[in-house]
């Protein structure tokens, strides 16, 4: 059997808060930092999944020179035995994690040992080059391998558990089977509600086939303290959604805590799509795109995203559109207009013929005109592509009328989540 092949995200997700104190307790989360893909002959009893690299992080480490105790447990699969996993460990100083670690790893759980010396702390373990078997729970849609952790300081002893996370789940498209792991985007420097001044806003595009939902951690920036945790809505394929960060400061888990002035984000999606962090100035009407992540910004060619409608463009900020068409002859493109609320298509046009090199410059007005769209009072934002095979670009600008400052809004952060697809199984078991 083939096994499932792996691509490692940009940047390792190093998530979680835990304490390894001797009077406090510990907490913390699971995060992964590559993605498997089922291959096209998937069985649960014969095939093997991997390798795959995971990572605990915490805070206020001990700085004992004391053993320090870390542990995977494992549902829905068992732990592939014959290859042993590798120690990369993060803290005060730059460890030689082979000569202060063990490591032990059974069908069920993997354990890790380090003794840190000099007072030296370890914030963060990864480990990487697991790999998976017998994963039963892969045999039906959505279903997912689970890790669940523990850290202990030896000389505490009793281990606290670290919530389970699954970091392999099954989904299905129509050309066949997929898994995904839950890489978590960053991104720094998000105004807290402390600072009336600016207004963070964040943008969540969902450019998969089902709905799904963004789980959004939210860190002191100074500190690195998680602080709440934030899942919203559920966001339909093709939707682009916004919320003002007063909304996950006040739905988070939990709901009270100390707000610093910026917030560290670790955004974690269930779908593949695009990020954007806007900030909004009431003093001067400004409002800027300050999407700056660890897996870099990107501008879709043929789409923009949370494009203001005439609504919203009565309030001072009118959304234009430039598409320009790089080819070497005059093309049409075909431009679809879809509410960013729920991606439901609402009109169709297709432009005059766009010379070589040449462009059109289109206010979001025109746009709706041209494609018979009367936006309701509620319908702010939408979401307009090129649907033809149009060779070319798309630019997002906003005019902040109030400042006469022009914004380029069309940049986003790529989620790290990359669903690759396997062919269509050749078992019915496996048609799901």
């Amino acid at each position: 059997m083939s096994n499932g092949s792996l691509w490692a995200a940009s940047r390792g997700a190093l998530v979680a808060l835990a304490c390894l104190s001797a009077t406090a307790a510990h907490a913390g989360s699971i995060s992964s930092s590559t993605t498997v893909t089922i291959p096209t002959d998937f069985s649960s009893s014969s095939s093997t999944l991997g390798p795959q690299s995971v990572n605990i992080g915490f805070s206020n480490p001990s700085t004992a020179s004391r053993p320090m105790i870390f542990r995977l447990g494992i549902t829905g699969a068992e732990f592939v035995t014959t290859t042993a996993p590798t120690i990369t460990l993060t803290g005060s100083t730059t460890f030689d994690a082979a000569a202060i670690c063990s490591v032990s790893i059974l069908l069920d759980a993997v354990s890790v040992q380090c003794t840190p010396t000099g007072g030296a702390s370890i914030t963060g373990v990864t480990i990487a080059a697991l790999n998976y078997k017998n994963a039963t729970a892969l045999n039906v849609v959505g279903g997912s391998i689970k890790l669940s952790g523990g850290l202990s300081a030896a000389s505490v002893g009793t281990f606290e558990e670290v919530s389970s996370t699954a970091v392999v789940t099954r989904t299905t498209t129509s050309s066949g089977s997929t898994a995904t792991s839950n890489v978590t985007l960053r991104q720094g420097a998000v105004y807290s509600t402390t600072q009336s001044s600016a207004q963070s806003l964040v943008r969540f595009y969902n450019g998969g086939k089902a709905a799904g939902t963004v789980t959004v951690t939210l860190s002191d920036y100074a500190t690195g303290e998680k602080l709440t945790t934030w899942t919203s809505p559920s966001i339909a394929p093709g939707a682009a959604r916004q919320y003002p960060i007063s909304t996950l400061e006040s739905e988070g888990t939990p709901a009270s805590f100390t707000k610093p002035d910026y917030y560290s984000l670790g955004v974690a999606p269930t779908f593949a799509g695009t990020f954007q962090h806007v900030l909004y100035r009431p003093s001067d009407g400004v409002l800027t795109n300050l999407s700056t992540c660890d897996s870099g910004i990107t501008a879709a060619a043929s789409r923009v995203v949370n494009v203001h409608s005439s609504r919203l463009a009565a309030n001072g900020f009118p959304s234009t559109v430039v598409i320009y068409n790089t080819g070497t002859a005059a093309a049409i493109a075909n431009v679809a207009v879809n509410d960013a609320r729920d991606g439901t298509s609402l009109g169709t046009y297709s432009t005059t013929a766009i010379p070589a090199n040449g462009e059109l410059v289109l206010a979001v007005s025109n746009i709706e005109t041209a494609a018979k769209v009367t936006p309701t009072s509620d319908q702010l934002h939408l979401v307009i592509s090129v649907q033809s095979a149009f060779t070319g670009y798309l630019q997002h600008r906003v005019n902040n009328q109030q400042a006469a400052v022009i914004t380029d809004m069309s940049t986003v952060c790529t989620f790290s989540t990359s669903t690759t697809t396997s062919p269509t199984p050749s078992t019915p078991s496996d048609r799901r």
